[in-house]
């Protein structure tokens, strides 16, 4: 069994990249040997504001002002410096219609003593709370991981320590929700719902650990203890064999939750093989072996998710050229579009399902860097009509390509984790600089346990090119890219595997 503060542990052995003299390294050590800070000193850090120029800016601020206002709890230290610092940050602008912004604001509030915000949260039918990760622009939020998780802290944390009960409640269902983003296994699926920029497993293992950890100790929900403790697990393992450093958030809100709780009884917990959320336009199968999840709600994200044993198809989308730029992959859609013809429509069966629906592909990016405070692309107004099926262990994708002004420039990618891939008599190997372009083919994925086949049933070219298997492109080893054409508008593509 993991020891009651992991992340602590964690944390000292790998902590932050910054720079000695910050002294948070220092002020950590001093909270967890039970000693006093000296705030005044502390709030004044340079490295832990930023000017705000964009709500990215904004919101690691009220995350920087997180980091202290826990520190003062720990440390029952009144601080004038830190109020005045909560006040100087509540009265410049900020997005108040923003529910993940809001809650952080209010978790800061509560720590301080100060009354906490009305969330009034707006959680979907199926228990997922819609984030919006750009300024006003609620036709793209979405459950984005891992922020749902880190929300779910903010809420079980508030529910918690005000007794708030709607809180409460609403912490619990976000936690169910968010059961439908693992895998077998309590993996975190890396692509679902998730931005390439957000890809990184480490984030989403540590938020995902927390989430759970606290609606176990906290909530009495002592069933999320096995997946909390799993994914505890997989995150030592993961920094035993790749280095990442941990934000002080994660052992304060850890040793908050440890000093307030006691180590429930241990249950065994099997996660449902099937999962249907037409709030989220959600569906799946998984276990073991294999997992097949598809969605056609998104915001820069992809249609879904494919497992067989060690061999995964992390995302797969429509995306803009060139491969190496994901700032043009994916689509967008969500409770709010999901209206009239554009409406989802589910078939689920014991061991198959099938989703129809139309969905927008996002803008194309501007060839000149945008700055922060715009999100703007090229309008081409291209839409896919989509119908993804799983049956008879073979997930079958099709789409129909919808637009006035074509889809050159566009390809439709699988992003892969894979040993080798093979098409024809080429063989290609991750982190290496051999690639393939050439005539669309069969494509055997290799992994050690099993082996995936991706087939397509047009003509056309295709480019497959090996990736460095680090945090970009959500982890994966291969871009297989099919490169469409404006005089064709249907294509199929069929995995399974063998």
């Amino acid at each position: 069994m993991a020891n009651s503060l992991s992340l602590q542990n964690l944390f000292f052995k790998h902590p932050p990249l910054i720079d000695s003299e910050d002294g948070i390294l220092n002020e950590m050590q001093r909270v967890f040997a039970n000693q006093s800070i000296e705030f005044d000193s502390l709030i004044e850090l340079k490295s832990l504001w930023r000017i705000a120029f964009s709500e990215v800016d904004i919101v690691k601020n009220w995350q920087s002002l997180l980091i202290v206002t826990l520190l003062r709890f720990h440390t029952k230290v009144e601080s004038q410096a830190v109020l005045q610092k909560f006040h100087f940050l509540f009265n410049q602008p900020w997005n108040h219609e923003s529910q993940y912004l809001k809650a952080l604001v209010a978790l800061n509030q509560c720590l301080l003593g100060l009354t906490p915000l009305d969330l009034g949260l707006k959680i979907l039918e199926g228990g997922a709370i819609p984030i919006e990760l750009q300024e006003y622009c609620p036709w793209q939020s979405l459950p984005y991981c891992p922020y749902h998780a880190e929300l779910g802290v903010i809420v079980t944390l508030l529910g918690f320590l005000s007794g708030n009960t709607t809180l409460i409640n609403d912490a619990k269902r976000m936690a169910n929700w968010q059961l439908n983003t693992l895998d077998a296994h309590f993996s975190p699926l890396i692509g679902l719902f998730v931005q390439e920029k957000d890809g990184m497993v480490s984030q989403h293992l540590l938020w995902n650990y927390i989430f759970f950890y606290s609606i176990s100790r906290l909530l009495g929900e002592s069933s999320f203890e096995v997946i909390a403790q799993a994914q505890l697990k997989q995150l030592e393992s993961l920094i035993e064999i790749k280095t990442f450093s941990i934000s002080p958030l994660f052992p304060l809100i850890e040793k908050l939750i440890h000093d307030r709780s006691d180590k429930p009884t241990e249950e065994t917990l099997k996660l449902p093989e099937h999962f249907f959320d037409p709030s989220t336009s959600l569906v799946g199968l998984r276990n073991e072996q294999q997992h097949a999840i598809c969605t056609l709600h998104g915001g820069h994200t992809g249609l879904g998710c494919y497992r067989f044993q060690d061999v995964q198809i992390i995302n797969y989308g429509p995306q803009y050229m060139p491969l190496e730029e994901c700032q043009g992959f994916g689509i967008e859609g969500n409770y709010l579009s999901d209206q009239g013809l554009r409406k989802s429509t589910f078939e689920v069966g014991r061991q198959s399902f099938s989703m129809k629906g139309c969905v927008r592909f996002v803008d194309q990016p501007l060839s000149v860097p945008q700055d922060n405070l715009f999100h703007f692309g090229k309008l081409r107004g291209i839409w896919l009509e989509t119908e993804q099926q799983f049956k008879d262990l073979k997930l079958n994708i099709k789409t129909n390509f919808l637009g006035i002004q074509g889809w050159d420039s566009v390809a439709f990618s699988f992003f892969v984790k894979a040993q080798r891939c093979r098409i024809d008599s080429t063989c290609l190997e991750p982190r290496t600089l051999n690639n393939y372009e050439g005539r669309v083919g069969s494509i055997t994925l290799e992994g050690q346990k099993g082996n995936v086949l991706l087939t397509s049933s047009f003509e056309g070219t295709m480019q497959i090119i090996p990736l460095g298997s680090d945090d970009n492109f959500w982890g994966a080893d291969f871009i297989i890219a099919y490169l469409l054409d404006s005089s064709q508008s249907k294509y199929h593509w069929q995995i399974s595997s063998v």
